[in-house]
Formats: structure tokens, C-alpha cells, sequence
């Protein structure tokens, strides 16, 4: 009669720690690679946020337009910007979408040094725009991007409507277009021709730039009925 073969005690304890080191090894890799994958993920979903974002912020800016205003016996352009706020005119708000809307885009720092981007802003329905020091009836401010590490407005156009004038009439070379970090429409009697918005944000750099008319001062003529 033949003796029954099998495993011994010995046998069945070896293959069950082994068994047992293989799971432990595979529970562990799937464990970091489903971490990895997760940052990866966010990191891309971010990304995609702040792309969007951005799309919002180059329509906005492509369409702010000139807005006269009257002040005492001046008049000039409903425009204020410096290097890091921007308030304007435009007709592509992030809210609004019915007509146009004053905006303002303002770069805010915490008490823990985080910089982030806001934004306001409300219809141009009913509202009488007088001066650019008035209060403005905006809505609840809308947080557009965080961990911002620097972020830079940057203006282009003549200094001032008089400096423009004089240029064409005397054909100067000295007097030129120039890039300015602070812009006032109704003081210079012009709005810029172009405007640059760059922003960093952790290890990404965006850049976006609109050009508008060169001949803002027409609007000022047709006041005069000229």
C-alpha cells in the first residue's frame, strides 16, 4: 500500500510567510502608486481650473472698451489701473453676461503672506458712472486664483493726450508710446493701447495681453462735437 504524500507543517509555514511578504509588498507599491497618482491628478485638475481661469481673464480684459466721463470741466476715461488692481469697463463680465460691467481685479495678501487674485463687479444697467473715486455697487468679491508668488499689470500708450498732440504736431522723436506700471484714463485723456497681465503662481508663469484702439481720444471729440 502506498504511502500518502503532502506538505509538511514546516512547508505550509514558509509558503505562508512568503505568501504573506508578497501581499505586504503589493499592498505597499499599489499604496504608493495610488498616491502618486492622486497628486498627478489634482495637479492636472488644477491645472485645468487655472486654464480656465485664465480664458476667463483674457475675455475680460479683450473686452474692456472706453468710457467717457465728466468731471467739473474735464472729462476723460472711466480707467485706473497700477501694477497690481485694474478697475475698468468691459463688456465680457464674469457674471453679467447681458451687457457691460465695471470690474475691478485687485491682488490681496494675508496676514500669512498668501497672495491671491479677486475680482468685482456690477452691470453698467442704471448705474451713472461720474468720477472713478465714486462707490461702486459690486457684488460679493470672487476669488480667482491663490498661491500666487508675483503678479504684474502692465500698461502701454502714450503719457497723456496733450504729450500725444504735440507729438504729431511737431514730429518729435522724443515723445513716444512707453510701458507704464500705473495708468489713469480720465488724467491722461487716453486709455492704453495695450494691456499686459502677468502671473506667477508656484512654479507656472501665464501671460496675457489685449490690445485696444490707438485713437481713444476720437470719443473725447465727438463730446465736442467735433
Amino acid at each position: 500500500m502506498k504511502k500518502q504524500q503532502g506538505f509538511t507543517l514546516v512547508e505550509l509555514l514558509i509558503s505562508s510567510t512568503i505568501l504573506t511578504m508578497i501581499l505586504l509588498v503589493g499592498t505597499y507599491s499599489y499604496s504608493l502608486f495610488a498616491d502618486k497618482w492622486n497628486k498627478k491628478l489634482g495637479h492636472v485638475n488644477k491645472v485645468a481650473e487655472q486654464v480656465r481661469t485664465l480664458s476667463l481673464l483674457d475675455r475680460l480684459l479683450d473686452g474692456i472698451v472706453p468710457l467717457v466721463i465728466f468731471q467739473k470741466d474735464s472729462k476723460g476715461f472711466y480707467f485706473q489701473g497700477s501694477a497690481q488692481q485694474l478697475t475698468a469697463i468691459s463688456q465680457n463680465g464674469f457674471i453679467n453676461t447681458q451687457g457691460a460691467v465695471v470690474f475691478q481685479l485687485y491682488l490681496q495678501t494675508s496676514i500669512d503672506g498668501a497672495k491671491k487674485l479677486w475680482y468685482q463687479e456690477a452691470s453698467l444697467n442704471g448705474l451713472l458712472l461720474l468720477s472713478t473715486q465714486q462707490t461702486i455697487p459690486f457684488g460679493e468679491p470672487l476669488l480667482l486664483i491663490d498661491k500666487i508668488t508675483d503678479l504684474q499689470f502692465n500698461y502701454f500708450g502714450w503719457q497723456s493726450l496733450d504729450v500725444k498732440s504735440e507729438a504729431a504736431f511737431t514730429n518729435d522723436p522724443t515723445k513716444e508710446k512707453d510701458w507704464f506700471t500705473q495708468y489713469a484714463g480720465f488724467e491722461r485723456q487716453l486709455q492704453p493701447e495695450k494691456l499686459s497681465l502677468t502671473i506667477n503662481v508656484e512654479d507656472m508663469q501665464f501671460s496675457l495681453l489685449s490690445l485696444f484702439s490707438q485713437n481713444s481720444e476720437s470719443l473725447l471729440r465727438d463730446f465736442d462735437g467735433g
